[in-house]
């Protein structure tokens, strides 16, 4: 009885692709089962994709809109603050004058530091 022996190769493939769009291959399988079928799906894509991107736009006019609408509060209430402050000193409260314009000016001051921290702990923000 011989033996041989014999060396088997086994060979396997792999293919991935991603992203919003098939394949090359795939784009030329669905266009040859259906004509026109391509087209439709890069419309789709695109329409998808500006859908999107005017999502993020909303989303970051809105945060810019917030942002000034609280800046605006913020401003009111530190002036009304101050402004009373001053009238309580003419009034001759002068303690408690005093410690409310000192109050806003503490606060405006860790305000404004503790945006600065934040600003170099995230730049891209």
């Amino acid at each position: 009885m011989g033996t041989s022996n014999q060396l088997q190769k086994r060979v396997e493939f792999k293919s991935i692709f991603a992203g919003p769009l098939p394949s090359p291959a795939d784009f030329q399988g669905y266009e040859s089962v259906l004509p026109g079928s391509a087209e439709r799906i890069l419309s789709l894509t695109e329409r998808q994709s500006a859908h999107r991107m005017s999502l993020e736009q909303r989303v970051v006019n809105s945060g810019i809109k917030q942002s000034w609408v609280g800046q605006a509060f913020a401003f009111i209430i530190a002036m009304t603050t101050i402004i009373g402050g001053v009238i309580c000193i003419l009034d001759g409260k002068d303690v408690g004058g005093i410690a409310s314009i000192l109050a806003v000016l503490t606060s405006l001051v860790f305000v404004f530091l503790a945006g600065r921290k934040q600003n170099k702990k995230n730049p891209n923000k």
